[in-house]
């Protein structure tokens, strides 16, 4: 099986996985091409390639990367001049993403968030817009001016609602964007439970502001107690979930070459389980919202043209993510064609994350000592009973609903022995959850 794809086999380093079916239920749809796609794709390409001052190799990548495939596909019928600035977004936030994920921010949170003040007083007409022309600015200020005239112009065209839907997308992702990269500063990303992780990616995903512009390009103007109805808005909650969950999928063989662990895939290996487990969990997840995600839909209490439009807009959205991973380079290179049929692809048996959580793990070796010390030293044990060190109810760090959840997943891929495990440990940490709560109540 190796042989046709030349994939280094386990004694090399890595292993073969079969990914989930990504391409399940309405996602099989195939996307229909607008005739004004490739013109969007190179007023964008150009726009973005001179207000970032790419080379022409990263002006090639841009092209390559075939983001306007992506929003073409959940912007079908929409005024170019509206798709069109859906797409020079879409273009920039990739740029802007990285700098967060693995760029220039990832590891400075005191520029990171200078860089989302800024965003933000240049939103709300604060601060004059940087000279996109102006040779002293280093790459996060070209993004940062390429955003001011990117706000500029939807400025102009967008409604108060659709301006506003915009800018609270664009906090609440800057937000989760923020706790990331103080997560990859302590490491906090080598101890977090699925549910922790999912909920931290909600917001970091980008999802949200895609669908401001999804609003925005089909110049909706929804009741605010319809979009704020609660199946409304768990039928965005789904979407946001199957989004991040279908990128981690098909991201993370990238991804883990680059150490990044805020993936689901990479989460499920850091609580301990294999590979190939950690790919079939995911699908579990991904399988459950979507059977949800129809029970919802059929359940909203009300339907016009517009939050019909909106609705298939974000089941659009999902279809665009499945189709546009399988059709650039960025995650499979050339083999695209040959990933979706089979499904089969190869990952690092023990990626630089899981090396780093042994790292951090036996770093605490010396606190599980100083532990021992103070079970034997009455005055070591009060110093860190004050500094609320020892005798607090058990945390397991997520909340009930989360555990249960958690629990809810585990107990789909029961048939696998290391679900099953999990099942148990799970367990184990509600009645610990639920006795912490008992004794904080009692004092």
């Amino acid at each position: 099986m190796a042989a046709s794809w030349d994939i280094p086999m386990q004694e090399d380093g890595h292993v073969l996985v079969t990914i989930p079916d990504l391409f399940k239920s309405f996602l099989a749809a195939e996307p229909i091409i607008r005739p004004d796609y490739e013109k969007c794709q190179d007023d964008t390409a150009q726009w973005l390639t001179e207000r970032l001052a790419f080379d022409a190799k990263a002006a090639k990548k841009l092209i390559l990367a075939d983001f306007t495939y992506f929003v073409q596909t959940w912007v079908p019928g929409t005024p170019y001049e509206r798709f069109r600035l859906a797409n020079d977004w879409t273009n920039l936030f990739f740029y802007y993403d990285d700098l967060f994920d693995d760029g220039e921010l990832k590891n400075d949170p005191v520029r990171a968030q200078a860089t989302v003040d800024r965003l933000f007083a240049a939103i709300d007409g604060d601060f004059v817009p940087a000279d996109p022309h102006d040779p002293t600015l280093d790459y996060v200020d070209r993004n940062q001016a390429a955003h001011d005239e990117f706000w500029q112009r939807l400025r102009a065209l967008a409604s108060p609602g659709q301006r506003r839907r915009y800018r609270r997308s664009m906090f609440n992702y800057f937000s989760g964007a923020l706790r990331q990269v103080l997560d990859c500063e302590n490491h906090f990303e080598y101890d977090r439970s699925l549910g922790d992780i999912l909920e931290r990616r909600r917001d970091s995903v980008g999802m949200e502001g895609v669908l401001s512009l999804l609003y925005f390009a089909f110049d909706l103007e929804i009741d605010d107690a319809v979009m704020e109805d609660p199946k409304m808005k768990e039928i965005e909650g789904l979407c946001t979930d199957l989004f991040v969950l279908q990128n981690d999928v098909a991201s993370h063989r990238k991804e883990e070459a680059e150490n990044v662990t805020h993936n689901m895939v990479a989460t499920c290996r850091l609580n301990g389980m294999s590979a190939q487990e950690a790919y079939d969990h995911t699908g579990a997840m991904i399988d459950a919202r979507l059977d949800r995600l129809d029970q919802c839909i059929a359940e909203l209490p009300y339907v016009d043209d517009q939050v019909a439009t909106y609705v298939q807009g974000m089941k659009n959205v999902l279809i665009a993510n499945v189709h546009w991973s399988f059709r650039g380079q960025r995650y499979f290179g050339s083999r695209n064609a040959e990933v979706r049929r089979t499904r089969v692809i190869d990952v690092l048996a023990d990626p630089e994350y899981l090396k780093q959580m042994r790292k951090v793990s036996n770093g605490n070796k010396d606190k599980n000592k100083r532990d021992s010390v103070l079970d034997d030293s009455p005055k070591l044990k009060a110093q860190a009973l004050d500094a609320g060190e020892v005798g607090e109810p058990a945390q397991t760090g997520a909340s009930e609903e989360e555990l249960q959840l958690e629990l809810e997943e585990a107990q789909v891929l029961e048939d696998l022995e290391r679900a099953k495990l999990r099942v148990v440990r799970v367990k184990r940490k509600l009645v610990e959850f639920r006795r912490g709560r008992s004794q904080v109540c009692r004092s």
